[in-house]
């Protein structure tokens, strides 16, 4: 049995495949996206898809989720929200298998899913009845960011994530002077101190720390090395270069650090580069990208990300940088 972390929005192709051992996966509410063969040919028995799954399978790609899954019995769909159901993300299902879905949606549900089938394959016997799901989605809503740290005369936009009607979530600030919030969740920094801002929504109140510090000050230098220093004591075979000045890494303008070419370098783990003001490109692609997420929310001159395939959408966080371009690539 695995139980995934809240928090995670996507299951990736291919994750669990030919895990024969598994035979049951605990899916959190926070997930939207169940991608192609995420657990084919594993043992699972059963399976739910939780109340807020928006898109399952992959586009173009014809091979089903649960493919193989030989012992594979029931599946129960508890989300009201499914948009898109791929072609083929239903392929591959073992015989008789019984699909739940929400009282009132059996009929829209079980056209979906005979239309997921491969073209090249025919439908097995699989039987859609409708079940009674507790409507309890309320349960993860949250804040996109539960405390920020701001550099005065900056915005930010927090959301509510998973409101059904964000139009009719009210925004309120603690102390206006230190930073003030608009209807849209926008927040502005203002002056230097603490407060919290706060969003109510169906009865409940959910709230973010906000903390505004001095104008941004030309520590690049000093926060490159702390993070090149990160990057060697946290382990792994590290290839970036110590000296802030080799320019096949580290570009500079005017004594601020626009650009950092880590391709092919090693880099790993979560990196924050909030602190690069003036930042307009970070790459960590490469043969031996080992990243899992990227901090850059308030890099208003961010232009591009480069990356492996392998970073989770839902880990890299530029909500407050503007036309930022997200490249991936796929690794070796």
């Amino acid at each position: 049995c695995v139980k995934l972390p809240e928090g995670l929005m996507t299951i990736e192709s291919d994750l669990f495949r030919y895990d024969g051992n598994l035979e049951n996966c605990n899916i959190p509410q926070s997930v939207l996206v169940i991608k192609d063969r995420a657990f084919g040919y594993t043992g699972m028995r059963e399976i739910t898809i939780p109340m807020n799954v928006e898109v399952l399978g992959s586009e173009g790609v014809n091979e089903g989720i649960f493919l193989g899954c030989a012992n594979l019995k029931k599946i129960r769909i508890e989300s009201k929200k499914l948009k898109t159901i791929n072609k083929g993300s239903f392929s591959g299902l073992p015989e008789n298998v019984v699909i739940e879905v929400p009282m009132g949606y059996r009929e829209i549900y079980e056209m979906k899913i005979k239309d997921s089938f491969a073209d090249s394959e025919s439908p097995k016997k699989y039987n859609v009845v409708e079940v009674d799901v507790p409507d309890n989605g309320d349960t993860c809503i949250q804040l996109n960011r539960k405390s920020i740290t701001m550099k005065r005369g900056l915005s930010y936009k927090l959301s509510l994530m998973y409101a059904d009607e964000s139009e009719d979530v009210t925004w309120i600030t603690d102390d206006a002077q230190i930073a003030s919030v608009d209807e849209t969740g926008l927040v502005m920094a203002n002056e230097i101190g603490q407060t919290k801002i706060s969003a109510r929504y169906k009865g409940k109140t959910y709230e973010c720390n906000v903390v505004v510090e001095i104008e941004d000050s030309n520590n690049d230098a000093k926060f490159l090395k702390k993070l090149i220093k990160k990057q060697n004591k946290d382990g792994g075979d590290v290839y970036m270069s110590s000296n802030i000045k080799d320019k096949d890494q580290y570009t500079w303008e005017n004594g601020r650090l626009v650009s950092i070419d880590w391709g092919d370098r090693g880099a790993h783990g979560f990196i924050d580069l909030n602190e690069f003001t003036y930042l307009r490109s970070f790459r960590c692609d490469g043969n031996n990208s080992y990243v899992r997420g990227i901090e850059a929310d308030n890099l208003r001159f961010l232009k591009e990300i480069y990356c492996s395939s392998d970073v989770p959408d839902g880990n890299i966080h530029v909500e407050n940088s503007k036309n930022v371009v997200v490249n991936k690539k796929c690794p070796y």
